[in-house]
């Protein structure tokens, strides 16, 4: 097998489709953490400090 053999393959593969074949993966994993950032909001008090935590005077 040559170069010359794969130029016929490498003709017929659509940029579109190599750009996409790149860009799918990552988009699946931007959306999987949106999702999870979304579902699993562990603030349950809603960003204040929990008096508990704070030193005594």
């Amino acid at each position: 097998m040559s170069l010359s053999d794969l130029q016929p393959s490498v003709d017929r593969f659509p940029t579109l489709k190599a750009i996409l074949w790149c860009v799918h993966p990552l988009t699946t994993l931007v959306l999987m953490e949106f999702l999870t950032r979304h579902i699993d909001d562990d603030d349950q008090g809603e960003g204040r400090m929990i008096p508990v935590m704070q030193r005594a005077e």
